[in-house]
C-alpha cells in the first residue's frame, strides 16, 4: 500500500508542489532577510536612540544600581562585563535564545539581534562590554505559538485541498487505467465518457473513440468469418462430390485432404462463432470420464498419452462436446509438438481452489518466452510451428480459450523451450456438484 501511495502520480504531484512551495519561501524569505540586515530603516535608527538613552540611564561606566532601577522598570536583562567587574541584572528566569537571534552590525561599538519578539543590543567599549536583553510581553510566545499551530493547521488544510484538487484534475488518469484492464478483457464496449475540454478529457474521449473502431472492426472480421465459413459449405460439398470422380487415385487422394482440411477449418471457425454467442448446451458430466475415454482413444492409436484421474469423479455442468473439442486440441498439439521426445504425453485431471483443471503435459519442443503471451491470438502461430509436419491452423488454442471463459473459466499455458508445455483447462466447479462418496467440498478439494 505505501509502496503504491509512493509511486502515485498524484503524491509525486503534491510532492513536487510541497516542494516548490518550500523552495519559494526559502528564496523570499532569504532575499527580506539579506534586506533587513542590509538595509538602514527609520526604526533601526530609532533603536539606536533608544539604547543611547538607556546606556545614559545607567552612567559611564554603568552603575549597578541605576541599572538594577532600570531593569524592575522596564524588566530588561542588563549584563556587564569588564576587566575590573562583571554583573548581572535579570529579572526573568527563562532562557533567552541568543545564539538563534538574526544580529545587524549597526557600527564598529553596536549590534542589534532579534528573533520572535526577543531582541538583544550589545555594546563595545574598549575592554568592557554592556549587554541589553529585551525578553516578550507576558502572553507573546504563548499568542505566537497559537499562530504557529493556525499556521501548521492552515497548511495542512491547504495541502489537502491541493492534493484533492490534484485528484479531481487528473481523475480521468483512474478511469483510463480502468478502461485498459477492461480492454484487456476484451471488453470493447467499455466507455469512459468523460466530460470537458481540457486535455485529458480530450484522451479519454479518443480513447472511446479507439475502442468504439476496434470493437466495430472485431464485430466485423467475426461477421466476415462467419459468413465466409457458412458460405463456403455448399461449394465444399460440391468439390468433395467432383472429387470422388476423379479416376486418378493419388489426385484424387490429394484433393480429398485438402477438402478435408478445409471442413475442418470451417467446423472450428463455426465453433468459435458459436461460442462467442453463448450458445452452450451444458449437461452433466464426468470430467474424469470425458478426458479418460479420449486419453484411451489416443493411446490405442499413438501409444504415447498417459491419463492420471482425479480420485472421485468431477461432475460439472459444461457443454460437453466444446469441453471434448477443447481438450482433443491440446492432446493433438502435446503429441505433435513432442513427436521427436521419447516420454509420453500425460493428461490429469483434479480440483484446485474452486475450479476442476484438466492438464496435459508434453516434453517436446516448448515454446519461445517472448511468443508465449500470444499463442491464444487467433491465426497466431510460433516460428517453431511454422512447417506442413505440424499443420495446424493458429486457431485452436483461441479456441479452447474462448470454450473455458464461456464457462467461466480460463486456459492458462506454461512453457520452455526445448523441455516442454503445459496446458491447463480451468473450468468453475459449483459446490452443489455430485461428489459421490465425498461429501465435504474442502475435503473433496484436498486430494
Amino acid at each position: 500500500m505505501l509502496k503504491k501511495l509512493i509511486s502515485s502520480v498524484f503524491t509525486k504531484l503534491l510532492f513536487i508542489i510541497v516542494c516548490s512551495a518550500v523552495l519559494l519561501n526559502i528564496t523570499v524569505y532569504g532575499i527580506f532577510n539579506n534586506y533587513v540586515e542590509t538595509s538602514e530603516t527609520s526604526i533601526d535608527r530609532h533603536r539606536v536612540y533608544y539604547i543611547q538613552y538607556l546606556r545614559d540611564e545607567i552612567g559611564y561606566p554603568p552603575d549597578m544600581e541605576k541599572a538594577e532601577a532600570l531593569s524592575e522598570r522596564t524588566g530588561i536583562t542588563i549584563i556587564y562585563d569588564s576587566p575590573d567587574e562583571s554583573w548581572t541584572v535579570k529579572k526573568h528566569d527563562g532562557r533567552f535564545p541568543e545564539k538563534k537571534l538574526h544580529y545587524r552590525k549597526i557600527d564598529e561599538n553596536l549590534t542589534l539581534g532579534e528573533l520572535h519578539g526577543y531582541q538583544m543590543a550589545k555594546i563595545n567599549e574598549g575592554s568592557a562590554k554592556l549587554t541589553f536583553m529585551f525578553w516578550p510581553l507576558p502572553g507573546e510566545m504563548e499568542r505566537l505559538r497559537m499562530y504557529g499551530w493556525y499556521i501548521i493547521g492552515a497548511v495542512s488544510l491547504l495541502m489537502g485541498a491541493v492534493y484533492m484538487l490534484i485528484r479531481h484534475i487528473l481523475k480521468p488518469v483512474n478511469s483510463l487505467s480502468a478502461a485498459i484492464r477492461e480492454v484487456k478483457k476484451e471488453n470493447y464496449e467499455y466507455k469512459i465518457n468523460r466530460c470537458g475540454s481540457d486535455e485529458l478529457a480530450h484522451l479519454c474521449n479518443m480513447f472511446d473513440s479507439l475502442t468504439s473502431e476496434i470493437s466495430r472492426s472485431i464485430k466485423y472480421k467475426d461477421k466476415l468469418l462467419t459468413g465466409i465459413s457458412h458460405e463456403l459449405r455448399t461449394p465444399l460439398t460440391s468439390l468433395r462430390i467432383a472429387a470422388e470422380m476423379v479416376k486418378d487415385e493419388y489426385l484424387r487422394s490429394d484433393m480429398t485432404e485438402d477438402i478435408k482440411q478445409m471442413d475442418t477449418l470451417i467446423n472450428i471457425l463455426m465453433e468459435g462463432a458459436r461460442l462467442k454467442h453463448g450458445a452452450l448446451k451444458k449437461t452433466h458430466t464426468d470430467i474424469n470420464s470425458l478426458t479418460g475415454d479420449l486419453c484411451t482413444q489416443y493411446g490405442e492409436k499413438t501409444g504415447r498419452v498417459i491419463f492420471t484421474p482425479h480420485p472421485y469423479p468431477i461432475e460439472l455442468s459444461v457443454d460437453t462436446k466444446a469441453v471434448e473439442h477443447a481438450v482433443r486440441n491440446l492432446i493433438d498439439n502435446a503429441l505433435k509438438y513432442s513427436e521427436e521426445s521419447e516420454e509420453p504425453v500425460r493428461a490429469d485431471t483434479g480440483v484446485l481452489n474452486g475450479f476442476a483443471f484438466i492438464k496435459v503435459t508434453d516434453k517436446g519442443i516448448g515454446i519461445p518466452a517472448d511468443e508465449l503471451p500470444y499463442i491464444t491470438e487467433p491465426f497466431y502461430r510460433t516460428d517453431i510451428s511454422r512447417s506442413k509436419k505440424t499443420g495446424g491452423y493458429g486457431i485452436g488454442l483461441d479456441i479452447c480459450k474462448q470454450i473455458a471463459e464461456a464457462h467461466g473459466g480460463r486456459l492458462e499455458i506454461s512453457s520452455v523451450l526445448h523441455k516442454g508445455t503445459e496446458a491447463c483447462l480451468f473450468l468453475p466447479v459449483e459446490q452443489q456438484t455430485a461428489i459421490h462418496s465425498v461429501t465435504d467440498f474442502k475435503d473433496y478439494e484436498k486430494h
